[in-house]
């Protein structure tokens, strides 16, 4: 499948780990994306807690692919999802994050309008314990060195991921998006 095929081209990975709080509310904010063609999946990352394990079930029921494994960190659940998805556009999502409507479209369209750009991401809003936009400017690699600039909910060719072999495993401390941003930056 090539780009620029509209919600065709984008896979969209949720990795979830005692989020199923979340995970519906989630799943919900990218449902007209799905309707339009954009896959879903869904990662179950060793969940514990009964109320996800039973949100999961639901999500499974509703048709949407779950893929379960041990609990293995953020970075292999993330590679899990995409590395099974074969769609050309890869959005990362986790389970407590929403997206506003059109932001995938959008997000879609950049990616095919530049084929020479990887990586799509916009400003997020914190909500909850933290209230506010926060602004994810267009940065170069030396201020991507200083602090991450990147939301962890991007949307990234898959043949940049396969490039780089994804994100980094080893990695379970809660930069495993900023190391990944670095790399795609290192390697132009």
């Amino acid at each position: 499948m090539s780009a620029g095929q509209g919600m065709d081209a984008v896979g969209i990975v949720i990795p979830c780990y005692n989020d199923g709080e979340f995970l519906q509310e989630s799943i919900a904010s990218i449902e007209d994306a799905r309707k339009v063609g954009a896959s879903i999946i869904v990662v179950n990352d060793g969940s514990t807690d009964e109320a996800t394990l039973q949100n999961l079930e639901d999500v499974r029921g509703s048709g949407l692919t779950v893929i379960d494994q041990p609990n293995r960190g953020l970075a292999a659940a993330r590679n899990a999802g995409w590395s099974f998805c074969d769609r050309p556009y890869i959005l990362f999502l986790d389970a407590d994050n929403v997206m506003v409507e059109g932001a995938v479209e959008a997000m879609t369209a950049l990616l095919d309008a530049d084929p020479l750009a990887s990586v799509v991401y916009g400003d997020r809003e914190e909500f909850g314990e933290r209230d506010g936009v926060v602004k994810q400017p267009l940065c170069d690699l030396p201020e991507m060195l200083a602090g991450n600039r990147v939301d962890a909910c991007a949307m990234v060719r898959r043949s940049a991921l396969v490039a780089l072999s994804g994100f980094d495993e080893a990695m379970r401390d809660g930069y495993e998006d900023w190391e990944l941003w670095i790399r795609v930056m290192s390697a132009g």
